[in-house]
């Protein structure tokens, strides 16, 4: 038994059942993310932010508009959990958005390569 207090919360073991979330997201400039999962962050469709990952990970993670087009998406921080998989997470346009990152989150495509209208020959 444990002190008043001093309760130990049991982890949330990933399920290995897939389960994907889509925002609408009409306007998109800035994003904060902040969460204890090993999450990726990709370029995304137009207007939608997609979140995907193990289901009962998935639904500890809250997606909010803060003030129009400002975004946080985020779980808390001291959350105990086992994670088979990373969570992924797709933002539009990704290389005109301002992202701040906390956590195990990680950018998977480079902004400045999401979009590039260079040719690789020029």
């Amino acid at each position: 038994m444990t002190a008043c207090g001093d309760q130990k919360q049991d982890p949330i073991v990933g399920s290995k059942v897939d389960k994907e979330r889509v925002i609408d997201a009409m306007f998109v400039e800035k994003v904060s993310i902040s969460m204890p999962f090993t999450a990726l962050v990709y370029n995304g469709t137009e207007r939608k932010i997609v979140i995907r990952g193990e289901d009962n990970l998935v639904d500890e993670i809250t997606v909010t508009e803060t003030a129009m087009s400002n975004w946080e998406i985020s779980a808390p921080l001291d959350l105990a959990f086992e994670q088979h998989s990373d969570v992924e997470i797709e933002i539009p346009y990704l290389d005109m958005v301002s992202i701040t990152l906390e956590g195990h989150v990680k950018l998977a495509d480079d902004p400045t390569d999401v979009w590039s209208d260079q040719d690789a020959g020029m």
